[in-house]
């Protein structure tokens, strides 16, 4: 059901508030986590920031005084919810494996205007503030395009076909240009059925996998939290001194990749207002 009757706005206005975003599912910390020892900023450390002076494009960085002791899921950070959705359009396309894809199909128009809550491109987005990344994929005629409900938005990830560069392009690239901002992202897909699947081939699944691992590839494994020595409960400053500034959500947890968190590691209110 798509859940949005939101005009468009700036993509500002929409970066949903998301506290404690990464708590932990009771799992115990990694030994790098566990010797941390969280420390509250005072109330002179907070007042001696000057919203004014604040360049939201490295907050994380500015701030480091104050959060750099405090585990990530301690840290309030402004987040997208369904972020590649700004590039729809009534005429964009639909995802045929989306839940409103038949409805989508019918009423283009008014299925873009309920399906947008984003307004500007996803780096964008990342310059005004935003650290969390409600992502959802959809694979349609054997490419990856952002989508939402049933309408489609931009390619996301390279055309394997043409070699049409996708979106991730410039996020990555951003991602290594502000190596001190860490950006969390919460993973989903929709992908249509085998048409004619084997017993032992389950293409749902791969095709999730295929999309964890091209997104893994764009933006560089080696810059994402690995799970076996990172938690939510980590520091801000040990995510520094990993080089760690990229958390991806496997939301099915069907991947072993160590820079791939399971979702039974993390606990999320997801990016709903009302949760």
């Amino acid at each position: 059901m798509i859940r949005h009757l939101l005009p468009r706005r700036s993509a500002l206005a929409l970066l949903a508030p998301l506290a404690a975003g990464l708590a932990l599912a009771g799992v115990p910390a990694p030994a790098a986590a566990a010797t941390a020892v969280p420390t509250t900023a005072t109330s002179a450390s907070v007042g001696a920031i000057d919203p004014a002076a604040i360049n939201t494009r490295l907050w994380m960085s500015q701030i480091k005084s104050v959060i750099g002791d405090r585990p990530l899921n301690k840290i309030v950070m402004p987040g997208s919810h369904d972020a590649g959705s700004w590039s729809i359009t009534p005429s964009s396309g639909v995802c045929d494996a989306g839940s409103e894809a038949a409805m989508a199909k019918r009423f283009p128009g008014v299925a873009a205007n309920l399906s947008v809550t984003q307004y500007s491109p996803i780096i964008e987005q990342l310059n005004s503030g935003s650290r969390y990344l409600d992502l959802r994929l959809c694979k349609q005629n054997g490419q990856w395009y952002t989508y939402h409900g049933g309408p489609r938005g931009n390619l996301f990830l390279d055309d394997t076909v043409t070699g049409r560069k996708g979106e991730i392009n410039e996020i990555a690239e951003w991602l290594r240009d502000h190596p001190e901002e860490i950006v969390t992202i919460e993973l989903r897909t929709a992908a249509p059925p085998d048409s004619d699947p084997s017993p032992d081939r389950d293409t749902a699944v791969e095709d999730y996998r295929e999309a964890v691992e091209r997104l893994g590839q764009a933006i560089g494994t080696s810059r994402m939290a690995d799970r076996n020595k990172l938690s939510p409960k980590s520091t801000y400053n040990q995510f520094m001194a990993a080089g760690a500034n990229v958390v991806l959500i496997d939301t099915r947890s069907l991947t072993n990749n160590t820079w791939a968190w399971p979702s039974d590691r993390v606990e999320t209110r997801d990016s709903y207002l009302e949760n």
